[in-house]
């Protein structure tokens, strides 16, 4: 039942808001509104389930998030190094799997708030792409199209 009021108030929000944005009611831009409502509901319910909606984040974490930002552009470059170096040497496979430890903390809400910030942020460099978190091992996995950096290219933040 909890999930339901859960859903239910993010199908609310999220038309709230979508009517807002677009500020008319024509018929096709309703269309797309229920559209957008059903997938924002479902993502909110789905955050929610998994305990992400009560993460807390630390604007000490956030003021770090510049760093990720400025590596965008040199990674861009690799990636396309990378691209071009397929089409000319075809491998079957590139890159590389990587990890470093990465205290996984509890089911406080700062732990899962950390832990989803590390998740996001660091994906958005294209040359890397976390594929999780290992709370058994303590580990920070990632997968790397050009090996590079040590640590501080895994765990771009330092939150772990």
């Amino acid at each position: 039942m909890r999930s339901l009021a859960a859903a239910s108030l993010g199908f609310v929000l999220a038309a709230a808001f979508y009517i807002v944005l677009i500020d008319t009611v024509d018929l096709p831009e309703l269309y797309a509104g229920i559209a957008a409502v059903l997938l924002g509901g479902a993502a909110f319910g789905a955050a929610r389930h998994q305990g992400v909606a009560e993460a807390q984040l630390s604007w000490r974490w956030m003021a770090r998030a510049p760093r990720v930002l400025g590596s965008v552009p040199r990674q861009i470059v690799w990636v396309c190094g990378e691209a071009i170096g397929q089409l000319l040497r075809p491998r079957a496979q590139r890159g590389t799997f990587r990890a470093v430890a990465f205290r996984a903390g509890g089911e406080g809400s700062e732990d899962v708030g950390r832990r989803a910030l590390a998740e996001a942020l660091g994906s958005v460099a294209p040359n890397t792409i976390v594929i999780g978190i290992d709370p058994d091992t303590n580990l920070l996995l990632v997968h790397q199209l050009r090996r590079g950096g040590g640590r501080d290219q895994i765990d771009v933040l330092e939150l772990g």
